[in-house]
This record gives C-alpha cells, structure tokens and sequence, in this order.
C-alpha cells in the first residue's frame, strides 16, 4: 500500500478515535514530505547536473574554436615565413647579381684605363714624324724579294706598384712596343711569369692574395698582346716565381718554327 492510497482510504474511512491513527496520519505525512522534498533535491541536482553539462559542451567548443583558430593562425605564419624566405632569396640573388655587375664594370674601367695609359705612352710624338714619305719599291722587286725573317724579339719586364694590377706608370710604351715588334703572319709561344710573394701552392690568406694579384696582372699583360699584336696566333702560357716579392711580371717571346 502507497502513502497516496493510504491517504484516500484516510479520507473515505477515517480511522476510529485513539492515537495510534494520529500517528499514522503524521508518519504519512512526513513521509510525503519527505518524498517531495527529495524529489525537489533530485530536480535540482538533475538541473545542475545539465548545467554542468551545457557549460562543458560551451568549454569544449570554445576550445575546439580556439584550436582552429591557433591551426589556421600556424598555418598563415608558415605563409609569411615561407614567403619572407622567398623575398630573401630573391634578394641574396639581386644583390649578388648587382655585385657581379659592379665587378665586371670595375675590370672594364680598369682594362679601358690600362689601354688609355698604354696608349698614352706609346703614341708617336709629331716631331718624330718622317718628314717624306719613302717611295715604294717596284712590285717585282717586292716580288722577288725573300720573306723578311722574324725580327728578334726582346723580352720584357714589368714591375707592377704594390697591392695593384694597372700598369705602372713608368712603362712608357714598352709593351705597346714589343706588341708592334710580333711581325703579322708569325705564330708566337708567350711565357708570362708573375712574381709571388710566398708558396704558390699555400692555402694562406696572403698566399692567396698574392697568387690572384699576380694572376690579374699577366692577364692584363697577355689581353693587351693578344688584342694589340697583329700576328698569326699567340700561344700564350703562365706560370708563377714562388717567394719572388718583387711584383714583375716577365714576358718572354719566341717565335714558333713555320
């Protein structure tokens, strides 16, 4: 029997006199009351309880939202950082493009001044102008001559000024000379010897310098030859003088056998 089924009979047979119904009657209302009210505490805890759960599912997604933002945050970065990387890389290649630019105009300008100062000091002064021109021989006679021989040649030494690879001012029109020497349709062998300072197979910082110092100069040396000699071909070779400070550059001509 259920405490709402007692209360009905209560209602439709009410108890005969005495105490015992009394305290019936009250043990059942307290237990009513007691049933309400844990029937209210469990709704209140069920509430609670959904609560609770609305909130963590409200946490869960904020941090579900917080973590895809961060992804697409990372993902935006690596974006910048690849492309910084990009615009960097293209600016090392422009800058070591403008580099290779700069020396190649500087070996220009300093090529073109070396020519300039040859120039100036090979140029024939007008007072030593012949004053008639010679007549020309017969052509049979020219025909009949025999082929001039190779004149002899003579060898030549440079000394550069220090820490530099212009020709030096006091060459006066010396190589511009032995160029015009090299007689036209003669093959030449040409040794250019440039002085080292040190070993020229030390890997050292001077050792090095030194060795590209020379290197420069007889190549200003056999350009200018190879440009101002008016000859069959030249067989230009180089070689360094190990522990020579002396900063020249020796040229040796030879003709070669017809």
């Amino acid at each position: 029997m259920t405490t709402e089924t007692y209360v009905e009979e209560l209602k439709h047979d009410p108890p005969s006199s005495g105490p015992l119904p009394w305290i019936a009657t009250a043990v059942s209302l307290l237990l009513l009351a007691a049933t309400g009210a844990y029937a209210w505490s469990a709704h209140g805890r069920a509430t609670t309880a959904e609560q609770a759960a609305a909130m963590a599912a409200g946490e869960r997604d904020a941090t579900m939202t917080a973590a895809e933002q961060g992804r697409q945050l990372t993902a935006e970065a690596n974006v910048r950082v690849q492309a910084a990387e990009t615009a960097r890389q293209d600016l090392e290649r422009q800058l070591q493009a403008a580099n290779d630019t700069v020396a190649r105009l500087k070996d220009e300008l300093e090529a073109k001044t070396a020519e300039a100062a040859e120039a100036a000091f090979s140029a024939p002064s007008a007072a030593s102008a012949p004053s008639a021109v010679t007549p020309a021989a017969p052509w049979a006679a020219k025909a009949n001559a025999a082929p001039p021989a190779p004149a002899k040649v003579k060898n030549l030494t440079i000394t550069f000024d220090a820490n530099s690879s212009y020709f030096p001012a006091d060459l006066g029109g010396n190589l511009k000379g032995l160029a015009d020497r090299l007689q036209p349709g003669t093959a030449y062998a040409v040794e250019i010897t440039g002085s080292v300072g040190g070993d020229a197979a030390s890997q050292d910082e001077d050792a090095r310098y030194d060795r590209w110092l020379a290197e420069r100069r007889m190549n200003r040396v056999a350009g200018f030859l190879q440009k101002n000699a008016e000859t069959e071909r030249l067989e230009i070779k180089q070689a360094f003088a190990a522990n020579d400070p002396s900063r020249r550059v020796v040229v040796e001509v030879r003709p070669l056998p017809q």
